[in-house]
């Protein structure tokens, strides 16, 4: 009976280990991102109340590995030293995208020139850049951030 048991458990042990599979880890390297490229868009605009500004489209962001990516665009005055931007809009794509549009709704961007000082009324110039942050299940996955290329557009805000 021994000899049964001890067989048993020598085979167990042997079917367990043979059965297992390395692990396929992934390596995130951040010298190897391809930031997102962002297409340039019209030269002035004048922002009216529930329309949208413009449409922004841009490549999508390569970090690696197959992740879900959240795209925020962010606005900022082109005069500001340090960046105060604002995020006015998201969206969520993936690697598999060829190319990523993403609705700039005037409101939005209205409300976070008017909150960076901006007069309404008076074009400002406005620096807009798109951040791709990868995303795990639920959670961002630190440090996987990628920022676009900066394009620059005079606004008009209204009151």
């Amino acid at each position: 009976m021994k000899k049964i048991l001890y067989s048993l458990a020598a085979l167990s042990i042997a079917f367990g280990l043979t059965s297992c599979k390395p692990e396929n880890r992934v390596i995130f390297n951040p010298e190897e991102v391809v930031a997102p490229v962002l297409e340039s868009i019209g030269s002035e605009y004048l922002l009216v109340e529930g329309e949208t500004m413009a449409e922004l489209k841009f490549s999508p962001a390569d970090f690696g590995f197959a992740a879900a990516v959240k795209y925020s665009a962010f606005v900022d005055l082109a005069s500001n030293e340090e960046s105060k931007a604002k995020e006015v809009a998201s969206v969520t794509g993936s690697y598999a995208d060829s190319v990523i549009t993403l609705p700039l709704p005037s409101a939005s961007v209205n409300n976070a020139l008017l909150s960076l000082g901006a007069p309404f009324g008076s074009p400002v110039t406005a620096k807009i850049f798109i951040k791709a942050q990868a995303y795990g299940e639920k959670l961002p996955i630190d440090n996987c951030v990628a920022f676009s290329n900066e394009i620059t557009t005079d606004i008009t805000p209204y009151d």
